[in-house]
């Protein structure tokens, strides 16, 4: 019997190992929620047409539930550096002339995102396979893995389900559906590009993308612009690492598909929600993580997940660095 070319791929992936010589990693901060105490009270709209002029896309929320606010939550997306968030906001003047301070911020939003780029031109398949094996394999799941599509989820069953799904350009979530810590897991083939949304990506810059999302005002690794400043990426290694199943579990385990039950750890309930307390936990020197059953650590993709998180620290020290001191002017970042 031959197989079809859809049944050949699924085929190839689901018996092709993931090998991480075979991708580029990086990191990047997709976007930063901003609480922003006005110096008096203003309407949505009126602080959005303010905005947008200078950070061209973002979303603006007031935090009351009236028509005018003191406190707005501003989305920022692809935000080049704390510096620039900052320049940016402290040259616009509101009633009186008066201007923002960082006092007025504080950070009560972030989504970080590890990013596997093919080395191979011919990469949808090797993008689709490193997507799958972070969503499998990731040490720490915050819950039940769930499938997105418009006006309904659904929990795959199989390995092969949870392929073919991100094959098909959906998402996989775990964590509470607008929760405090979520991650999701697809192939990024489109982007918002100039103004234009959901635009088609040249192949080199598709990837496989892991994301990390904290909300709420607890939640989120760092807190002021200041601490984003100085915030080292790589300290949220554990949040992106990655297990692999031992020899005796093997293969043909995953091909049976009970993936909720693989990189799990032994301590975590199948649909107990994460604990805000959880990640600082993780950083003492004194505790160890335990491992589901029939895995072990992937250290060398895991070193390699932790490098991009320090180039992400190093590539921010170096925006900050290199334009100290100067003024916003609408380019001066980019």
């Amino acid at each position: 019997m031959t197989l079809g070319a859809a049944q050949f791929t699924i085929w190839h992936a689901m018996t092709s190992q993931f090998d991480h010589k075979n991708y580029q990693f990086k990191a990047a901060v997709d976007w930063v929620t901003l609480r922003i105490t006005l110096p008096s009270e203003s309407q949505f709209r009126h602080l959005q047409n303010k905005l947008l002029p200078v950070f061209g896309k973002l979303f603006v929320k007031p935090c009351g539930d009236n028509g005018a606010s003191l406190d707005f939550d501003v989305t920022f997306q692809n935000p080049i550096s704390p510096d620039w968030i900052l320049s940016g906001l402290q040259s616009l003047a509101f009633n009186n002339g008066q201007r923002l301070c960082e006092a007025d911020i504080k950070v009560v939003g972030l989504e970080l995102a590890l990013d596997l780029y093919a080395r191979s031109a011919d990469n949808s398949t090797l993008l689709t396979i490193a997507a799958l094996h972070m969503c499998v394999h990731h040490a720490h799941p915050l819950g039940s893995l769930r499938i997105t599509k418009p006006k309904h989820f659904f929990v795959p069953a199989t390995k092969r389900d949870t392929f073919q799904e991100l094959d098909a350009g959906y998402t996989a979530h775990t964590g509470e559906d607008g929760g405090d810590h979520t991650t999701r897991h697809y192939v990024k083939r489109h982007d918002t590009m100039d103004g234009v949304p959901h635009a088609a990506l040249a192949a080199t810059q598709h990837r496989a993308r892991f994301e990390n999302t904290w909300r709420g005002n607890h939640t989120p690794p760092f807190k002021t612009l200041d601490e984003w400043r100085n915030f080292r990426f790589e300290s949220l290694a554990q949040q992106f690492a990655l297990v692999k199943p031992t020899a005796t579990i093997g293969m043909a385990a995953l091909l049976q598909g009970r993936i909720h039950q693989l990189g799990r750890p032994l301590n975590r309930g199948v649909d107990e929600p994460h604990h805000p307390d959880a990640m600082a936990k993780s950083q003492l020197s004194n505790y160890r993580r335990k491992r589901a059953a029939g895995t072990q650590r992937d250290t060398p993709t895991n070193e390699k997940i932790q490098q991009a998180l320090r180039n992400l620290t190093q590539t921010q020290a170096r925006i900050i660095r290199e334009n100290s001191g100067d003024f916003f002017n609408g380019q001066a970042y980019r």
